[in-house]
């Protein structure tokens, strides 16, 4: 399969993950795979109360994600900066 194929099929795998979580830890396992990653993390946060909503992993130990999550997520400047008013 060429590059452009498996990156293709990517993006499908990305699609109909988004329609059918389940699909997502192998979509994430692929990923890894198709860009010589050793692991992957997607998380999914609600912007008001920024709990994680979904959280996929390929790769990760789970005391180590719980350990990112219980310390980063709380303070992560993404969320702050998706939560902000316009023009603040």
């Amino acid at each position: 399969m060429s590059e452009g194929d498996a990156i293709l099929e990517a993006i499908d795998a990305i699609y109909e993950a988004g329609l059918d979580p389940a699909r997502w830890p192998a979509t994430i396992r692929g990923l890894c795979a198709l860009f010589g990653s050793t692991a992957g993390y997607l998380f999914v946060t609600d912007e008001l109360s920024r709990a994680v909503r979904l959280a996929v992993t390929a790769g990760i130990p789970m005391e180590l994600l719980q350990r990112y999550e219980q310390h980063y997520i709380k303070d992560c400047r993404r969320l702050a900066y998706a939560t902000a008013q316009p023009g603040t």
